[in-house]
């Protein structure tokens, strides 16, 4: 039994050894001829230029960071919001009864979720040429669907018995989500909300 312990110790850290043939590239890869420009741009940092051009430039590429994220965030939010309901087993279990449908959907969506932005630039980019709406698009989407993974586990673990009730007792589906559901869920939406607007 120990031996098969120590085994599986040991079988653990075989991962690790892909970090063996990076760390020879890398330092093959290491060349003296960038120390230079690193130390300049240290010396920069420290004594920034105050130039008229430097700080108008500065302020638009701030102000065009900040509209960025801010609309990324917002798109995020409200995509997310549908796709994490549409997502959940609250959907499609109150009129179909399905577990397989969310399941699957919930699948799909964790393909577009598990790329990072700077990937999705770089795949937009190439489809469509460079453009600020490509910077909106790269942050919106793996947000939207992150953002749609926290809905539908918040939609999973809450008490439905009033949201069923009151499609029992005849009323639509949105009016009873939006009476019995919303309020539940709101505060935590606000709460990731934020955080994704400081993520973006």
């Amino acid at each position: 039994m120990t031996i098969f312990k120590t085994k599986a110790i040991l079988l653990s850290f075989l991962p690790g050894l892909i970090l063996i043939p990076v760390l020879i590239q890398f330092i093959q890869g290491i060349h003296p001829g960038g120390i230079p420009v690193i130390i300049d741009f240290i010396k920069a940092s420290l004594n920034p230029s105050l130039e008229n051009v430097v700080l108008t430039n500065t302020l638009n590429s701030l102000l065009v960071t900040l509209c960025t994220a801010f609309l990324s965030w917002l798109l995020s939010i409200i995509a997310g919001t549908f796709l994490g309901l549409i997502s959940s087993n609250l959907f499609w279990q109150t009129d179909y009864n399905s577990k397989r449908i969310p399941f699957i959907i919930s699948q799909v969506f964790a393909v577009p979720r598990g790329i990072h932005e700077l990937l999705w630039a770089l795949i937009l980019q190439n489809i469509f040429g460079l453009s600020p709406i490509i910077a909106i698009m790269a942050i919106s989407i793996p947000y939207s669907f992150l953002f749609a993974r926290t809905i539908r586990n918040e939609l999973e673990v809450l008490d439905i018995r009033k949201f069923i009730a009151l499609k029992q007792f005849g009323a639509g589906k949105l009016n009873a989500l939006i009476t019995c559901i919303v309020p539940q869920i709101t505060p935590k939406i606000i709460s990731h909300a934020g955080y994704r607007l400081e993520c973006a």
